[in-house]
């Protein structure tokens, strides 16, 4: 016998199934959302509790703030897609100052989930898209099962809003596009904090941006085939600070060549080049910038491992690069064949106080 339960506190509204497996579980994780919010504001904590649940179509969350989902803990709920190849499991649409968190969202190749979470703007606008959360969060595609982790879409509402979310400690592996995705100019400002991206090879992209910005801080990621971060058109300043990457194809690029000034900051990571394209860029730059590098350790170790490239190239543009106190410490590494750099008369390059070469090769100061 199916066995479903629903509790209804003050506080907490919680759904508990029997280990007996159930055809879909969506229907009553979305009625336990819809009747904890009460006049566009969350009123009780949705809490899942710790099984395994079955999820055929997307759970809603719309026009709502100060909403709560959360897991009973975060290797204790476990959502599985059984829908179809082109929806979500969680829609956010037109949602602020709530949070979702402690849950496992997971997919397999045979029935692939097209996006973990997205956020958009919807066409109602009751509640202006802005300031949520996700934290403690594992999305997982088993061998590819997943497109996209996160998504920000412009939605309905058009391109308003839907900016400065959090995003703690959340893990996004086995993607075939991006795990992470902001689409629209006024998704911006968004803070990763901790959080880590493994392509595993099936995927393009940690982070690709095709306007806003964002804030990635810690954590790490790789395996992408294309670059651990892609930025195009942003609109504010993008920074990218003690990380730990490797085995990727590269680790930035930028749309462009453009005259916008972007500030992009890129500080204290660590990326190794084993998986490095042919080329050795690791870096390519077509924004005006400027451009700050500095504090990072890049290459890798050891004969024979490839030499890190830097190109930037703000076509029809001055530039500004900052490059500083960073290690390039694979085998053959120079200043000369570090940089790439094609830029007009009166651009900035302050290249000074770095580490070139590694323990086969002497070190080379600039």
């Amino acid at each position: 016998m199916k066995i479903l339960l629903i509790i209804l506190t003050l506080f907490t509204v919680s759904c508990v199934q029997d280990s007996l497996a159930i055809s879909d579980d969506a229907t009553i994780i979305q009625e336990m959302i819809d009747s904890a919010i009460v006049n566009n504001q969350g009123v009780r904590i949705v809490t899942i509790s710790g099984r395994q649940y079955n999820i055929a179509r997307t759970i809603v969350v719309s026009n709502v703030a100060g909403l709560i989902i959360k897991g009973e803990s975060q290797w204790g709920a476990k959502l599985i897609w059984i829908g179809n190849s082109t929806d979500p499991m969680f829609l956010f649409q037109d949602v602020r100052d709530s949070t979702i968190s402690d849950l496992q969202i997971a997919a397999q190749i045979a029935q692939p989930l097209a996006e973990g979470i997205r956020f958009e703007n919807g066409p109602l606008s009751i509640v202006v898209p802005t300031s949520n959360t996700v934290k403690d969060i594992t999305i997982q595609g088993t061998n590819g099962g997943i497109g996209i982790g996160i998504r920000w879409r412009k939605g309905a509402g058009g391109d308003a809003n839907n900016e400065k979310h959090k995003i703690y400690n959340v893990v996004v592996t086995n993607y075939t596009d991006s795990a992470f995705k902001i689409e629209h100019s006024q998704s911006k400002s968004h803070y990763f904090y901790n959080s880590q991206f493994a392509s595993n090879g099936f995927g393009n992209y940690g982070v690709y941006t095709d306007g806003g910005s964002f804030h990635w801080m810690g954590g790490g990621g790789g395996g992408n085939l294309t670059a651990d971060f892609h930025i195009g058109r942003p609109h504010d300043a993008i920074s990218i600070i003690n990380g730990n990457f490797e085995n990727s194809n590269r680790f930035l690029t930028t749309a462009g060549a453009s005259r916008n000034t972007i500030p992009t900051m890129i500080q204290g990571n660590r990326w190794s080049s084993l998986g490095l394209n042919a080329d050795n860029i690791m870096i390519y730059y077509k924004w005006a910038g400027p451009l700050m590098i500095v504090n990072n350790r890049f290459g890798e170790g050891g004969a024979g491992n490839p030499i890190t490239k830097i190109k930037y190239t703000p076509g029809g543009a001055i530039g500004s690069i900052v490059s500083k106190g960073n290690a390039f410490i694979s085998e053959g590494s120079t200043t000369e064949n570090t940089y790439e750099l094609s830029l007009l008369p009166g651009s900035s390059v302050d290249i000074t106080n770095n580490f070139y070469g590694n323990s086969v090769t002497p070190l080379i100061v600039d």
